[in-house]
């Protein structure tokens, strides 16, 4: 959590003032930056981000805005689309390495997340649903805590990254990670079923996991916490390290290795 406190510290500065221009510029063409309301008008439980808009949604925030260089607000899309929030820009617009913040009030009903294209998301609150859906691609991040009581689903894509407290002691996480992508994950969960390819890292040391299987191929590498189970197939040269979740855990122990793969007890 303290890194999703240093992103509102951030943003809390980007948004000191009130409205109007804001005392800073875009650092490619010196444009000045903007903040606007941008209402809402109906509800939404999916989110959209592209185009490397970064978007925090606090419970402090009483209003959407969204802060960017003033000759681009016209060109923002913000709209809500068949229960979808959509945040980007429109075809044929591009931002030259300037600011795109998005601040939105937390929204209870919120239960998935599509990011692209370098996007960014963070939360001061969980994310709490029965099920809760991720997809990260092109180098997008998130920063939160989730409570989904029955399933989470996390998919990350193209160097994405992810950092996330999971509180679901009953419930099942289902992650994917490929294309050099990586996944910090604390808290708890019933099941974690893992498939990580491409060059990519699952560090979950944190995570106490009743039950842990999937597959780990390609180059990459995973670090988890189990306590009844773990069964996992590890090949083209990955590494599963796995350590027990609490003293007492005798978890039965079904991994598979071929090629220079390793699965080692921490």
């Amino acid at each position: 959590m303290k890194n999703i406190l240093l992103v509102f510290a951030a943003c809390a500065v980007l948004v000191a003032c009130n409205g109007g221009i804001v005392s800073k510029s875009d650092n490619a063409n010196n444009t000045p930056v903007e903040k606007r309301v941008y209402p809402i008008a109906g509800t939404y439980h999916e989110l959209e981000v592209g185009r490397a808009f970064s978007v925090v949604m606090s419970d402090t925030v009483t209003e959407p805005s969204v802060q960017i260089a003033a000759d681009l607000h016209d060109k923002v899309i913000f709209r809500i689309d068949e229960g979808t929030l959509v945040i980007s820009l429109k075809p044929g617009h591009y931002r030259n390495m300037g600011e795109a913040v998005v601040l939105l009030p937390h929204n209870p009903l919120l239960d998935e997340i599509e990011l692209s294209g370098a996007s960014h998301f963070a939360s001061s609150l969980p994310l709490e649903a029965a099920e809760v859906s991720l997809s990260l691609s092109g180098a997008s991040t998130f920063e939160g805590v989730i409570n989904a009581s029955r399933e989470l689903d996390i998919e990350l894509g193209g160097a994405s990254h992810l950092t996330a407290e999971i509180q679901q002691p009953a419930g099942r996480t289902d992650i994917e990670l490929s294309g050099a992508s990586t996944a910090t994950l604390s808290g708890a969960t019933g099941v974690l079923d893992m498939d990580v390819s491409g060059a990519s890292n699952l560090n979950a040391v944190n995570l106490d996991a009743a039950n842990v299987k999937g597959d780990v191929s390609g180059a990459s590498t995973a670090d988890v916490l189990c306590c009844q189970s773990i069964s996992v197939e590890v090949c083209g040269v990955s590494h599963l390290t796995y350590g027990l979740a609490a003293d007492g855990c005798t978890p039965a122990v079904n991994c598979r290795t071929s090629g220079s793969s390793t699965a080692s007890l921490r």
